[in-house]
C-alpha cells in the first residue's frame, strides 16, 4: 500500500516537475555548481524511474539522500510554489531560521498587532504620524513591561534591547506589505508603485505618426526682464517671474508637433488649446531680432514633411492638472474626434517622452542662458542669475526664440531612441510607407480654430427708458447695429462665439443657429487686444479706482501704466506686464500700450534740440551784458 502511494506521489511530482524553476549556474564555484549538477541528475533520474542503485552509481550521491533532494524540490515556498530545483542548490534553506524575536511576536500576538499598528501608523491619531523605529520600540517595551515581562526575559536581557531585531522585522514585513507601508516614504513613493503595476511600453507604443501624443507643461529654467519707465524716464529692465512651456510629442516619431509659451505664473486651459492648435494647423515661421540666422528654420513637421499638414492624431495623453480636464479642452478635443488619456495623478512617468524633452531643451537651450536658474536650487549655474538677466537685458522675445530654434535642432538631430535616425526623417519614411494620420477636413481649415468659446446670454434692453438692445459680458456691453435695430430680441437667449484670446469683438447667434450679426463692445474704437486672462486684472483695477466702464482703451492705458509703475518693485507686476503686451503684440501690434507705439508730443531728444535753438550766441550774450538796453530776459 505504501509503494502504491508512493508511486502516485512520485507521478504528481513528475508532472510538476515540468514548471519547476530553474537555476543559474553561471556565478557559482566549481565545486558547487558540481554538487548541484549531481543533485539535480539524480532527481531527474528518479522522477522517471531510474533505479536508486544506477542513480548512485551514476551520479555519486547516496540513495539514502535521493528521496530527500525530490521532497525539497517538491516542497511549497512562502508564496505557495513548488521551490524546484532551487532547493538544490548548496546552503539553501527552505525555512528561515526562527530568532528569538520572531518566536517572541508568534507567541504573543497581542504585541506583534499592537507593533504592525504602530509601524503602519494605523493609529488615526495626531500624535503618531509616521514614528520612528526609536519611538516604535519605545512603545514596543512599554507593551512587554505591561503585559508582565521581566527583566530577565528576552529582549530586556540584550543589549540593545531587541532594537535591531525589530528593526528586521518591520523591515521584512514593510516588503512583503508594500502597499500598507509605502505610506512611510512618501506621497509620490506611493503614488509610483500604485500606478506603475501595469506599465507595458511595448504594447503601447504605436509605430504610425500621430497615433498617439503626449502634452505637458513645464516651467523655464531661465528667467527674464521687462523693459520699464522710471519715475524720471529712463528706461530700466525689471525682473519677472518663471514662465510656462506647453509641447506635445509623437509618440511614434519623437517629433515635436507644436508648442505654445505661456506668459504667467502658471498656464490656463486657453494655454493648453493654443498648444494643440499649433500642432494641427502648418507652422509659422517665428520673426527673428536677436538670433541672426542663416537658413530659415526648416525642423517643423509641417514644413519638412508638407503631407502632415493639417494633420490629427487619434490619441493625447496628458495628466490630472486642472487646465487639462477644462470643459473646454475635453469638448474641442472631442469634436475633432481625439481621445484622451488621463494618466494617474502626479505620475509623469505614464508621460516619459514629454518629460524627456524637457530635460534636452533645457541642457541645450535655457541652461546655457547667462539668466538659467539651473535644474535645481543645488545647481550652481543660477548662481547670479536674477542680476545676469539684467545685466544682459534677457527679453520674452529672446525666449521665444531660443525655444524657436531648439525646438527645431531637436526634431532635426539624430535621435538614440530612433537608431540614430532624426523624428523628422523617421516620420517622412512612415509617411511615405503609407502610415498615414487622419486630417482636418479642406472645408474647416479655412476658419479653422480651437480657441473658439460659446456662451448664452439674455439680451438686455430697455423701450421706455430708450436703452437699445445689448448684451452683458465680461463687465462690459455688446451690440451692433443689427441688434441694436429692433426690440424684439430683448428677454431672448442668444449663442455668443468668443476668442478667449481676444473678447473686444464676438459674433451672436439665435438659439436656433441663425446668425445675426457680429457684437463689438459699446463705446469707441479699442485699439488693445483684450483676453479673459487680462481682462479679471483690468476689471479689478478699473473697480478699485472707481473708473467708469465707457472709456475701455482709457482703462487699459491706465492699467498698463500701473502695472510700469509697479513693475519696479514687484515680479508679479513685471509678469502681467510682458503677458499684456505679448497679447498685445500679437493681436493688435497698433496698441498705444507697446512701447514703440507710444506717441510723446516731445522726447527728450526733441526738448533738447528746443532749447538748443533757444540758447543765445556768445556774440549775443556780450551784446546784452556791453548794453544795459538790451538786459531783458
Amino acid at each position: 500500500m505504501a509503494n502504491v502511494f508512493w508511486n502516485n506521489k512520485i507521478a504528481k511530482f513528475y508532472e510538476e516537475s515540468k514548471t519547476w524553476r530553474t537555476v543559474s549556474t553561471y556565478n557559482m564555484s566549481d565545486s558547487d555548481k558540481q554538487i548541484y549538477e549531481s543533485r539535480k541528475k539524480a532527481v531527474d533520474l528518479y522522477l522517471n524511474g531510474e533505479s536508486m542503485k544506477n542513480i548512485e552509481k551514476m551520479t555519486g550521491i547516496n540513495h539514502s539522500h535521493i528521496k530527500e533532494f525530490v521532497d525539497r524540490c517538491a516542497s511549497l515556498d512562502t508564496s505557495g510554489q513548488p521551490v524546484g530545483y532551487i532547493g538544490l542548490i548548496k546552503g539553501h534553506r527552505l525555512k528561515s531560521r526562527k530568532g528569538p524575536f520572531i518566536k517572541l511576536m508568534e507567541d504573543h500576538p497581542d504585541i506583534r498587532d499592537q507593533l504592525l499598528l504602530d509601524y503602519f501608523n494605523e493609529k488615526k491619531s495626531k500624535w503618531d504620524k509616521l514614528s520612528s523605529f526609536k519611538t516604535i520600540h519605545e512603545s514596543l517595551i512599554k507593551n512587554l513591561i505591561a503585559n508582565g515581562f521581566k527583566e530577565t526575559d528576552y529582549p530586556f536581557e540584550t543589549k540593545s534591547q531587541g532594537y535591531r531585531s525589530m528593526v528586521r522585522f518591520l523591515h521584512n514585513i514593510g516588503d512583503e506589505n508594500p502597499y500598507a507601508s509605502l505610506n512611510r516614504y512618501g506621497k509620490n513613493a506611493e503614488q509610483l508603485f500604485r500606478n506603475t503595476r501595469c506599465i507595458q511600453p511595448d504594447q503601447s507604443s504605436p509605430k504610425r505618426p500621430f497615433a498617439k501624443v503626449e502634452l505637458d507643461g513645464h516651467k523655464i529654467d531661465a528667467l527674464f526682464t521687462v523693459a520699464v519707465e522710471n519715475e524720471y524716464g529712463d528706461t530700466v529692465y525689471v525682473l519677472a517671474n518663471r514662465i510656462w512651456i506647453l509641447a506635445i510629442i509623437d509618440v511614434a516619431t519623437r517629433v515635436i508637433l507644436g508648442y505654445t509659451i505661456s506668459v504667467s505664473q502658471n498656464y490656463n486651459r486657453f494655454d493648453v488649446l493654443e498648444c494643440i492648435q499649433n500642432a494641427i494647423i502648418p507652422h509659422k515661421a517665428l520673426n527673428f531680432s536677436q538670433f541672426n540666422l542663416i537658413k530659415s528654420i526648416e525642423g517643423y513637421h509641417s514644413v519638412a514633411v508638407p503631407f502632415t499638414q493639417w494633420a490629427l492624431f487619434d490619441e493625447i495623453c496628458m495628466d490630472n492638472a486642472l487646465s487639462h480636464l477644462s470643459r473646454d479642452v475635453t469638448d474641442n478635443l472631442e469634436k475633432l474626434g481625439i481621445s484622451i488619456n488621463f494618466g494617474p495623478v502626479a505620475t509623469p512617468h505614464r508621460r516619459p517622452l514629454i518629460e524627456r524633452f524637457f530635460r534636452t531643451l533645457e541642457e541645450k537651450g535655457f541652461h546655457r542662458m547667462p539668466s538659467t536658474t539651473g535644474s535645481n536650487i543645488n545647481d550652481i549655474r543660477r548662481i547670479g542669475a536674477e542680476k545676469d538677466a539684467v545685466t544682459y537685458r534677457i527679453t520674452l522675445k529672446e525666449i521665444s526664440e531660443i525655444a524657436e530654434i531648439i525646438i527645431s535642432e531637436y526634431n532635426l538631430q539624430p535621435h538614440q531612441g530612433l537608431g540614430g535616425f532624426s523624428p523628422l526623417s523617421v516620420m517622412r519614411d512612415r509617411i511615405d510607407r503609407g502610415l498615414i494620420p487622419s486630417y482636418v477636413s479642406d472645408d474647416s481649415r479655412k476658419d479653422f480654430s480651437l480657441m473658439k468659446c460659446y456662451q448664452i446670454r439674455k439680451v438686455q434692453g430697455n423701450k421706455k427708458k430708450g436703452i437699445r438692445p445689448y448684451i452683458n459680458f465680461a463687465g462690459y456691453k455688446y451690440t451692433s447695429s443689427v441688434l441694436s435695430s429692433s426690440y424684439t430680441p430683448v428677454g431672448k437667449n442668444i449663442v455668443i462665439e468668443f476668442d478667449p484670446l481676444d473678447i473686444r469683438e464676438m459674433e451672436a447667434y439665435l438659439e436656433n443657429g441663425a446668425h445675426i450679426g457680429h457684437l463689438v463692445i459699446k463705446g469707441k474704437q479699442i485699439g488693445t487686444a483684450i483676453s479673459l486672462k487680462t481682462n479679471k486684472l483690468i476689471r479689478d483695477f478699473a473697480n478699485n479706482n472707481d473708473m467708469n466702464n465707457s472709456h475701455v482703451e482709457d482703462i487699459i492705458t491706465n492699467f498698463a501704466n500701473n502695472l510700469e509703475e509697479k513693475a519696479l518693485f514687484s515680479k508679479t507686476a513685471a509678469t502681467h506686464l510682458a503677458s499684456v503686451r505679448n497679447e498685445a503684440e500679437k493681436r493688435s501690434p497698433g496698441s498705444n500700450i507697446l512701447p514703440q507705439n507710444k506717441k510723446c508730443s516731445n522726447t527728450t531728444d526733441e526738448i533738447t534740440r528746443e532749447d538748443d535753438k533757444n540758447l543765445l550766441s556768445d556774440e549775443e550774450l556780450m551784446a546784452k551784458w556791453s548794453d544795459p538796453s538790451k538786459r531783458t530776459w
